[in-house]
Protein backbone atom coordinates (compact mmCIF):
# COMPACT_ATOMS: atom_id res chain seq x y z
CA UNK A 1 0.00 0.00 0.00
CA UNK A 2 1.26 3.25 -1.09
CA UNK A 3 0.15 6.88 -1.18
CA UNK A 4 1.07 9.79 -3.18
CA UNK A 5 0.18 13.48 -3.35
CA UNK A 6 -0.02 15.13 -6.55
CA UNK A 7 2.01 19.17 -5.88
CA UNK A 8 -0.44 21.97 -7.08
CA UNK A 9 -3.06 19.38 -8.37
CA UNK A 10 -4.61 18.70 -4.76
CA UNK A 11 -5.59 15.24 -6.30
CA UNK A 12 -4.53 12.20 -4.12
CA UNK A 13 -3.51 8.83 -5.21
CA UNK A 14 -3.76 5.60 -2.78
CA UNK A 15 -2.64 2.11 -4.51
CA UNK A 16 -3.63 -0.48 -2.13
CA UNK A 17 -1.84 -3.77 -2.37
CA UNK A 18 -3.62 -7.36 -2.49
CA UNK A 19 -6.19 -7.44 0.10
CA UNK A 20 -8.39 -4.99 1.11
CA UNK A 21 -10.23 -6.45 4.52
CA UNK A 22 -10.39 -6.47 8.07
CA UNK A 23 -6.45 -6.70 8.83
CA UNK A 24 -5.44 -4.45 5.94
CA UNK A 25 -8.92 -1.66 6.56
CA UNK A 26 -7.69 0.17 9.25
CA UNK A 27 -4.02 1.29 7.98
CA UNK A 28 -5.88 2.17 4.54
CA UNK A 29 -8.62 4.44 6.48
CA UNK A 30 -5.33 6.12 8.31
CA UNK A 31 -3.70 6.77 4.96
CA UNK A 32 -6.78 8.50 3.49
CA UNK A 33 -7.28 10.07 7.13
CA UNK A 34 -3.87 11.84 6.65
CA UNK A 35 -4.45 13.57 3.43
CA UNK A 36 -7.89 14.87 3.72
CA UNK A 37 -6.46 18.67 4.39
CA UNK A 38 -4.48 18.68 1.71
CA UNK A 39 -7.59 17.11 -0.40
CA UNK A 40 -9.42 19.72 0.03
CA UNK A 41 -11.92 20.93 -3.09
CA UNK A 42 -9.37 18.39 -5.17
CA UNK A 43 -9.68 14.71 -5.98
CA UNK A 44 -8.80 11.37 -4.59
CA UNK A 45 -8.00 8.01 -6.60
CA UNK A 46 -8.57 4.52 -5.12
CA UNK A 47 -6.35 2.49 -7.09
CA UNK A 48 -7.48 -1.13 -7.10
CA UNK A 49 -5.40 -2.91 -9.95
CA UNK A 50 -3.19 -4.70 -7.43
CA UNK A 51 -5.96 -5.65 -4.74
CA UNK A 52 -6.68 -9.47 -5.28
CA UNK A 53 -9.37 -10.15 -2.23
CA UNK A 54 -12.02 -8.04 -0.39
CA UNK A 55 -13.90 -8.86 2.35
CA UNK A 56 -17.36 -7.15 3.58
CA UNK A 57 -14.75 -4.78 6.07
CA UNK A 58 -13.09 -3.92 2.87
CA UNK A 59 -16.33 -2.95 0.85
CA UNK A 60 -17.37 -1.08 4.33
CA UNK A 61 -14.41 0.79 4.29
CA UNK A 62 -14.95 1.46 0.73
CA UNK A 63 -18.05 3.15 1.70
CA UNK A 64 -16.85 5.02 4.37
CA UNK A 65 -14.37 6.80 2.06
CA UNK A 66 -16.42 7.47 0.17
CA UNK A 67 -19.26 9.40 3.03
CA UNK A 68 -16.09 11.23 3.91
CA UNK A 69 -15.69 12.95 1.01
CA UNK A 70 -18.34 13.67 0.61
CA UNK A 71 -18.74 15.37 3.30
CA UNK A 72 -15.16 17.28 2.98
CA UNK A 73 -15.69 18.15 -0.66
CA UNK A 74 -13.43 15.79 -2.18
CA UNK A 75 -14.27 14.11 -5.48
CA UNK A 76 -13.52 10.10 -4.87
CA UNK A 77 -12.59 8.15 -8.08
CA UNK A 78 -12.20 4.30 -7.76
CA UNK A 79 -9.66 3.08 -10.41
CA UNK A 80 -8.91 -0.47 -11.24
CA UNK A 81 -11.42 -2.22 -9.50
CA UNK A 82 -10.81 -5.71 -9.79
CA UNK A 83 -13.46 -7.93 -11.00
CA UNK A 84 -14.50 -9.34 -7.69
CA UNK A 85 -14.27 -6.19 -6.37
CA UNK A 86 -16.35 -4.92 -9.03
CA UNK A 87 -18.84 -8.07 -8.49
CA UNK A 88 -19.22 -7.06 -4.94
CA UNK A 89 -19.96 -3.38 -5.39
CA UNK A 90 -22.85 -4.62 -8.53
CA UNK A 91 -24.17 -6.98 -6.00
CA UNK A 92 -24.78 -4.56 -3.62
CA UNK A 93 -26.15 -1.86 -5.33
CA UNK A 94 -23.03 0.28 -4.87
CA UNK A 95 -21.57 1.13 -8.23
CA UNK A 96 -23.85 3.93 -8.29
CA UNK A 97 -21.64 5.89 -5.59
CA UNK A 98 -18.57 5.59 -7.12
CA UNK A 99 -16.52 6.72 -10.05
CA UNK A 100 -15.18 4.35 -11.81
CA UNK A 101 -12.57 3.98 -14.37
CA UNK A 102 -10.62 0.87 -15.63
CA UNK A 103 -7.23 1.96 -14.85
CA UNK A 104 -5.14 3.80 -12.69
CA UNK A 105 -3.88 6.18 -15.49
CA UNK A 106 -7.79 7.11 -16.85
CA UNK A 107 -9.27 8.03 -13.83
CA UNK A 108 -5.73 10.22 -13.49
CA UNK A 109 -6.43 11.83 -16.43
CA UNK A 110 -10.22 12.38 -15.84
CA UNK A 111 -9.18 13.93 -12.06
CA UNK A 112 -6.56 16.30 -13.66
CA UNK A 113 -8.84 17.72 -16.15
CA UNK A 114 -11.18 18.15 -13.68
CA UNK A 115 -14.25 16.13 -14.90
Amino acid sequence: MSSDLEPHGRIGVVRLGDALDWSTAPDVRTMVSTMWDDLAGGCLVLDLAATTFCDSTGLGTLVSICTDSGERGVRLIVAAPPPGVLRMLRITGLTAFFELYDSAEDALRSARAGR
